[in-house]
């Protein structure tokens, strides 16, 4: 069993990941032009389709995590945002220019560890601690106890 400082860190590591996804989910629609044309630039096929669905992965994960709705389906969209973009996006390996390379090469990196930390919430039991998903499940709880008395 979660202790209460055990459920208020998860809440909070939540909050900070889901809302960094969030924010650039986020920040991919408002800056739509300018992402647009960086994907064009690095040669991403459809780059405002590109655009427009990579911000909806990010914000369906930034929202899954924060709330702790349908985890799998949250983690399932950010590792199938950022498996393609970190390949066409910062590909360091066909740069030439040094800087540019280790640039890449440390977005490369992070995007992996994303990727990572993402599937490490798959080992988090369901359902999380103070979320939606365990509101659900409690008032089903309750319906089917509160059947059952019916009866």
């Amino acid at each position: 069993m979660f202790s209460n400082f055990n459920k208020l860190i998860t809440v909070v590591g939540r909050l900070m990941v889901g809302g960094f996804y969030l924010y650039y989910g986020l920040n991919n629609l408002v800056d739509y032009a300018g992402m647009t044309g960086y994907a064009a630039f690095k040669g991403v096929p459809m780059p405002s389709i590109a655009v427009a669905i990579g911000a909806v992965l990010l914000l369906i994960g930034g929202i899954s995590i924060l709330a702790g709705w349908r985890p799998v389906i949250g983690i399932a969209a950010l590792v199938a945002f950022l498996l393609p973009v970190t390949m066409l996006m910062h590909n360091f390996w066909t740069i030439a220019d040094p800087q540019m390379h280790v640039i890449e090469q440390g977005m490369w990196m992070r995007n992996m560890a994303l990727a990572g930390a993402a599937l490490v919430f798959l080992a988090i039991p369901r359902p999380w601690v103070w979320s939606v998903d365990e509101m659900l499940a409690r008032n089903s709880d309750r319906a089917r106890i509160q059947t059952r008395l019916a009866q």
